[in-house]
């Protein structure tokens, strides 16, 4: 059991990691090492505030994340949305030659991990994150190994 002393502990690592991250977006890129520390605070923080049901979803969330990923990886569809611009379901599905309702339903899990985005439209567009996937990217090929 976390104790409220280790609780504010852990509050405070992360408030101030924060504040030296904050309002300045050219500062996350060079500094890899805050960022990586601000992520390995926020772990620990989420550790000691998760129940065991808790840490089960977020498994659970994990392996569907992953298993989209590895899909729209095999299927081409990172390769089939435009750089630039959003793209329907259904023109995905007719490139890809996937079902749409797959394809629908494993954008979510991306869009709700912030790896595609999404208009009002339900159409997709890249990410920063998701261009990592297009085949010409080393990304690609190590999530197909995982």
């Amino acid at each position: 059991m976390v104790t409220a002393d280790r609780l504010e502990s852990l509050t405070q690592q992360l408030a101030e990691l924060s504040a030296e991250l904050q309002g300045n977006p050219e500062h996350f890129k060079a500094y890899n090492d805050e960022l990586t520390n601000l992520a390995q605070a926020s772990a620990k923080l989420l550790g000691s505030i998760q129940s065991p049901s808790m840490y089960i979803n977020s498994m659970i969330t994990q392996m569907a994340h992953f298993t989209a990923l590895r899909l729209f990886i095999e299927w081409g569809v990172f390769d089939a949305i435009p750089s630039q611009g959003f793209v329907s379901p259904e023109d995905l599905a007719k490139k890809v030659k996937v079902d749409v309702q797959l394809i629908t339903r494993f954008s979510r899990i991306l869009v709700a991990q912030g790896a595609l985005k999404q208009d009002g439209s339900k159409s997709l567009e890249h990410t920063t994150t998701s261009m990592m996937f297009i085949r010409e990217s080393p990304m690609n090929s190590l999530i197909r190994m995982g």
